[in-house]
């Protein structure tokens, strides 16, 4: 299962996808209907992280089910049709990463801080 973080042209508002080839589809509108009384649907990609492994696989079996019905209804739009968001737009932590994964980078690097050139043994 693919998850996407998108909004419309006409509506700004960041909404949660599946992705299904070139299409995605609102995951509200895919399986709204059939997750009533199972507590709110995540409304982010957060939320259903949050949710945990049983959420995922349940909303993971409905949206599998849903698609191999056929023909995409409404919610379903061509991914040239809608603007992709990160899909975490506001994580809760900062992530800072400095990657030194090629030869010619960790080299410039040791250079640029006065330091002997030395390959690192892990990433």
């Amino acid at each position: 299962m693919r998850y996407a973080t998108f909004s419309l042209s006409h509506d700004a508002s960041p909404r949660v996808g599946v992705l299904a080839g070139e299409r995605v589809v609102e995951l509200r509108a895919l399986i709204g209907a059939q997750w009533q009384g199972k507590g709110p649907l995540p409304s982010s990609l957060l939320e259903l992280i949050d949710g945990g492994p049983a959420m995922w696989q349940r909303i993971a079996s409905l949206a599998e089910n849903t698609m191999r019905q056929g023909q995409p209804g409404p919610g379903s739009y061509a991914l040239d049709q809608v603007r992709l968001h990160a899909p975490i737009p506001r994580p809760r932590k900062n992530v800072v990463c400095l990657g030194l994964n090629y030869l010619s980078h960790m080299q410039e690097t040791a250079r640029a801080r006065g330091r002997p050139e030395r390959v690192p043994e892990v990433p």
